[in-house]
Formats: C-alpha cells, sequence, structure tokens
C-alpha cells in the first residue's frame, strides 16, 4: 500500500517533518499484524508538504476472512496523531 501524509509541523530546527507510522492488520478488532513504530525518512523528499509512505503487507500469513487495515500517523513536532481505516478481504 502506498499512503501520503500532509498537514505535518516542521522542526523549527531544520525546518523538516518528524513523522513517524505504525500498521496494524486486524481481524474481529484483534490485532493480526503490528509494525513497529517507524519515522518516516525523508532524505531526498524535495516537497515535504507530503510525505510518502508505502509498505508491504504478508498476504501468506492471513486467513480467508475480513480485515482491517489501520494505519496510525504521529506527527512528533506537533504532537498530534492520526488514525486511518480500510477493510479488505482474503479468500
Amino acid at each position: 500500500f502506498l499512503i501520503f501524509v500532509y498537514n505535518m509541523a516542521s522542526s523549527p530546527a531544520d525546518q523538516r517533518p518528524d513523522v513517524a507510522v505504525q500498521v496494524q492488520v486486524l481481524r474481529d478488532d484483534q490485532p493480526v499484524i503490528t509494525t513497529a513504530v517507524r519515522k518516516i525518512n525523508t532524505e531526498g523528499v524535495a516537497d515535504v508538504t507530503r510525505l510518502p509512505y508505502a509498505a508491504e503487507i504478508p498476504m501468506s500469513d492471513l486467513g480467508t476472512g475480513r480485515y482491517v487495515l489501520q494505519v496510525s500517523v504521529i506527527d512528533r513536532v506537533a504532537r498530534q496523531s492520526t488514525v486511518r481505516k480500510t477493510h479488505f478481504d482474503v479468500y
């Protein structure tokens, strides 16, 4: 999957955002996969007003059923976070 993060605060020190992301896959409201909190790398990103983040989920580890992909984004400069969710099915 690929997401873009918008509206981050910039650090006064270097004018760069400090954003981290955590991904969870849930089934029946229980986590099946949980990643560690990872900082989004801004090195080489010309336009830091929209940060791209991409990751892969090992679908072979998931049994047949309905799941929720939950992505949590933490803006460490602004001390704010947001969560987005989407459903998907494995057949």
